[in-house]
């Protein structure tokens, strides 16, 4: 991959390219076999139709980054992007609590 960047094909009619320095960025970075403390809640959205990311690791990562409040909250008819207007207003509504709480 000497300078090249690979082309992997996407949902969107278009491609995501891979090049030298995003696999040995990611590589450095790994985080899934550590455990990270966090002391603020978290909220792992993840669409049962999403087709790019299995939902393996939303279970991985939550085992990863540890908080005393933690949800992983499927949505049944989301896909990759979470973009539709029910996905949107989930997500939404759960910032919204969670902003609320901190008062």
């Amino acid at each position: 991959m000497s300078g090249k960047k690979k082309k992997k094909k996407n949902s969107y009619d278009s491609f995501y390219p891979i090049g030298k320095s995003l696999i040995y960025g990611g590589n450095k970075h790994l985080i899934l076999e550590k455990k990270i403390n966090c002391n603020f809640p978290l909220r792992f959205f993840h669409g049962l139709k999403d087709d790019v990311v299995p939902i393996k690791y939303s279970y991985l990562l939550s085992k990863t980054l540890i908080a005393k409040d933690s949800l992983i909250m499927l949505q049944n008819e989301g896909d990759h992007s979470l973009s539709s207007k029910k996905d949107l207003k989930r997500i939404g509504g759960e910032l919204i609590s969670l902003i609320k709480n901190l008062s």
